[in-house]
């Protein structure tokens, strides 16, 4: 059991630098590694997933770096999730790219605003960014496992699109009362 567990850590830490080990081809990503339940026994897996990254250090006998660290944690999380949801599929890669897309369009927003006050030209260009972020935000919410990206997406871009309509609104006021 502990010379399964020790190649499976070996294994895992190899997979996220390179994609040979052993004469083998890994799966590129760690989704597509964890799609494959038959690489390795669930009972291993189950004990990834309790075990903190000290215990883990303690058991394979090797000192974890901070990013190494951080891998181990985002692969008990996926863990944990194929553990939890078992009959789910796999990641959709456009729903994914789709809500990465409205996080980005929603900081873009922001971003263009921003520079929009001090050339109004480009502010303009704000306001598709927002309404792109909501709506690739409300498309991939539904399709995508994690949908943090997809959420935030939508509200920085619904509340830029609101600051925008209380800042029209107020200009409005103030030039009409004069």
């Amino acid at each position: 059991m502990k010379k399964a567990f020790a190649f499976f850590t070996l294994f895992v830490f190899l997979v996220s630098t390179s994609k040979i080990v052993l004469g083998m081809v890994i799966p590129s990503s760690h989704n597509e590694m964890l799609n494959h339940p038959r690489i390795f026994p669930e009972d291993i897996m189950k004990k990834i997933v309790s075990l903190s990254p000290r215990e883990f250090e303690k058991a394979t006998g090797r000192h974890l770096n901070f990013k190494e660290r951080i891998i181990y944690r985002l692969l008990q999380t996926k863990l944990r999730l194929q553990f939890k949801y078992p009959d789910k599929p796999a990641m959709n890669p456009k729903a994914e790219n789709q809500a990465q897309l409205s996080l980005i369009f929603g900081i873009g927003a922001f971003v263009v605003g921003i520079l929009g006050g001090l050339l109004p030209f480009i502010g303009i260009l704000s306001i598709p960014l927002a309404i792109a972020a909501i709506v690739y935000g409300a498309i991939s919410v539904k399709k995508v496992q994690h949908k943090g990206k997809a959420i935030w997406g939508m509200i920085l871009g619904g509340s830029y699109l609101f600051l925008l309509l209380i800042a029209i609104i107020v200009l409005v006021s103030v030039y009409t009362l004069h």
